[in-house]
């Protein structure tokens, strides 16, 4: 089968595909479509490459396929054009557009001006950091970024250093000012985040490849805002299980204990879906000195690798207010990434949260229960049950979906249905659809609520810049009705209304 005839579809329902790629009437390469699960079409056709660190007398690059054309259904489109491998301007079917111009010598790829509509904004860069933004009414933006911009995590090389949390020298600030006083500084350290139950060593087409159970990333330890009327307001930001562990031999990390997370609560134990070897957290402490405490799997093994499966939120004065628990199943296959020598099922899969449970601990303990089953192939619940721990009721709720796959329009609601015993369902709300086929393209028609219509679009624009946008709504009653015309950016200039 040719490349460019095969789709790839992601885990958040992105259609991927590949077209040929012209320069001057000559096929050079291909291109990617990107089509969003809202129905817009993107296309990646500008090739782009530059030069990044060399292996001895090995050049190395790195390539990319930049944005040319965002369209809707309807023909409208933002189209981006470029001057060698720089973005020249930007422009839509109705007539918007952004110019660039790049004045800055000693780097030719940096953006000095952007104009539309009459007003220029202006970018100062100092060395390779950008420094301000001088708005169109003359207030700026600053920026102190230059050490984000040169910092590196410090490499590891296989080993894992015993006893800490941070390891390597980078600790730096970096620093934004909005154009009306308030300053942000970010605190951001070399941090150590380790993975469970890896093996020491996989086997791959390229020969053994030696795992690594701690790397060091460069992560946000502090964040601190300053500004008029609202003093210094700091939110602290920390990171637990920073060792990692092999799958063999003795496990040489500590356990995540619950004692280290709330010393005046120990006995509550970690989260039920929360493990003291396979789960890590995040902690967060805002100005008011409230707190909370977010899990996360680290389990190499895992499907469930990195997703969050519980948050622990605390009052200031150090008492657990609610725990939110988040049990986690593995969904249908979605494709096949390409990578081999790691944990790829978070990849592959899609993940589900199967059921939630939202404890309150204020007055006494209080469980509310949410259940979500019957996955359809896109990762939408068809099904929905909740429940509390203080009377036996149980509402069940019913949802069917509209899926058009000529437009890539996915996960749009079409029907919703409650019930107290799962079994006799009433009709709450439905959405109804045009054809696909027919000139308004899947647009929604009616909106309805237990059984009767309040809403009705009864026709759209079909020419023009205002393609696809609502000509005619009507409401259920006598001679209700709205006209729309006259867009500008989307947004109708002229309303009509019945006498």
């Amino acid at each position: 089968m040719p490349l460019h005839n095969i789709q790839k579809v992601t885990l958040s329902n992105w259609k991927v595909s590949c077209i040929d790629r012209y320069e001057n009437d000559k096929r050079v390469g291909e291109s990617f479509v990107a089509h969003s699960p809202e129905g817009l079409i993107y296309t990646f056709s500008k090739f782009k490459r530059i030069k990044t660190l060399s292996i001895g007398a090995l050049s190395r690059y790195n390539t990319y396929m930049l944005l040319t054309q965002v369209k809707d259904r309807f023909n409208n489109t933002v189209d981006y054009h470029y001057n060698g491998d720089n973005l020249s301007y930007i422009v839509s079917s109705d007539g918007r557009r952004i110019d660039f111009s790049y004045q800055n010598s000693a780097h030719p790829s940096y953006v000095t001006s952007a104009t539309a509509n009459g007003r220029q904004w202006i970018y100062n860069f100092g060395g390779t950091s950008l420094t301000s933004v001088l708005r169109p009414d003359g207030k700026s933006w600053r920026f102190s970024l230059d050490l984000l911009g040169a910092s590196q995590p410090y490499e590891l090389y296989n080993s894992c250093p015993p006893g800490t949390t941070v390891s390597g020298p980078t600790n730096f600030n970096v620093e934004m000012t909005h154009p009306n006083g308030l300053t942000g500084s970010f605190n951001i350290r070399d941090t150590l985040h380790g993975r469970s139950n890896l093996p020491k060593i996989v086997t791959t087409l390229l020969g053994d490849k030696h795992m690594t159970r701690c790397q060091n990333n460069l992560s946000l330890r502090s964040k601190t805002l300053n500004g008029p009327k609202i003093g210094e307001l700091t939110w602290k930001y920390s990171y637990s299980q920073n060792h990692g562990a092999w799958n063999t031999g003795t496990q040489s990390f500590t356990n995540l204990s619950y004692s280290a997370i709330d010393k005046g609560n120990a006995s509550r134990g970690l989260p039920s879906t929360a493990n003291s070897k396979h789960s890590k957290t995040t902690t967060v402490i805002s100005p008011d000195g409230s707190k909370s405490v977010y899990f996360y799997n680290r389990d190499y093994t895992s499907f469930k690798e990195g997703s969050l499966e519980a948050i622990d939120n605390y009052d200031t004065d150090g008492k657990l207010l609610s725990r939110t628990e988040m049990t986690l199943v593995r969904g249908q296959r979605i494709g096949l990434s390409g990578m081999l020598d790691d944990n790829y099922q978070p990849l592959h899969y899609r993940t589900h949260i199967s059921q939630k449970k939202h404890h309150t601990y204020d007055q006494g303990v209080q469980t509310y229960t949410t259940a979500y089953n019957g996955f359809d192939i896109y990762g939408n619940p068809n099904t929905v049950v909740e429940q509390n721990s203080f009377n036996g009721k149980k509402r069940y709720i019913k949802n069917t979906y509209f899926n058009d796959t000529t437009y890539w329009l996915i996960g749009l609601p079409h029907t919703k249905s409650i019930s107290d015993n799962g079994s006799n369902y009433k009709e709450l709300s439905k959405t109804t659809y045009y054809s696909t086929t027919g000139s308004y393209k899947s647009l929604p028609y009616e909106h309805q609520k237990f059984g009767r219509w309040y809403k009705r679009n009864s026709s759209y624009h079909t020419s023009g810049d205002s393609v696809g946008l609502p000509k005619k709504i009507e409401y259920n009653g006598t001679n209700r009705w709205v006209e729309f015309s006259n867009y500008k950016r989307g947004i109708a200039q002229t309303t009509k209304t019945p006498l």
